[in-house]
């Protein structure tokens, strides 16, 4: 989560005339950037609403179970739902029994693979979680990623206030707006 807020803080350090929609603005063509105007504006008339659907997904492959529960107790209450795709770990009953114990304070899954995908089981992981659970936010974890206490949710009132030239810089994807989800093309 360190590094994400990292590249987040060096993102907002960016010249607005490196922004190729300040650039047209700059430039003067003023119907295009009357256009462009009111879009940021509207975009950054978005509010964080704590109601937004936040999933968790975490790729695992032998976690050293201490830590890894460290990590899932992080971000109870900072997400709404976890999946977790694990990589034909060695210890899945320890991975299992931990879930469970959880299960009474946060809807958690768990998918196994008979195989060790790598950092494709993020892949997965987003896959079902678009298809299951229609998330606004993805947060993308490994197995000994400990979350600061409310950072998630500073992170998204962060994100609410920034244009979308930024980011996009920081590889932020909102999965969904208030128009529904958004539309791969």
């Amino acid at each position: 989560m360190l590094t994400n807020i990292a590249i987040m803080l060096r993102a907002l350090k960016i010249s607005p005339l490196e922004s190729p929609i300040m650039s047209k603005i700059a430039e003067g063509n003023k119907n295009h950037s009357h256009k462009i105007s009111n879009k940021l504006e509207r975009s950054m008339n978005y509010e964080y609403s704590r109601n937004e659907n936040v999933v968790a997904v975490i790729w695992l492959f032998n976690p050293k179970i201490e830590r890894f529960a460290k990590v899932l107790k992080s971000i109870i209450g900072q997400v709404d739902k976890i999946i977790l795709v694990d990589n034909n770990s060695n210890n899945i009953e320890h991975i299992q029994y931990l879930c469970e114990s959880l299960k009474r304070k946060i809807d958690i899954t768990l998918l196994r693979l008979r195989f060790n995908s790598g950092v494709h089981a993020l892949n997965l992981g987003m896959k079902y979680a678009c298809e299951k659970f229609n998330p606004t936010w993805i947060l993308l974890l490994d197995q000994d990623t400990v979350v600061y206490r409310n950072a998630v949710a500073k992170v998204l009132k962060v994100l609410a206030r920034l244009n979308p030239y930024i980011i996009d810089r920081l590889g932020a994807l909102r999965m969904s707006g208030k128009n529904g989800p958004m539309k791969g093309g």
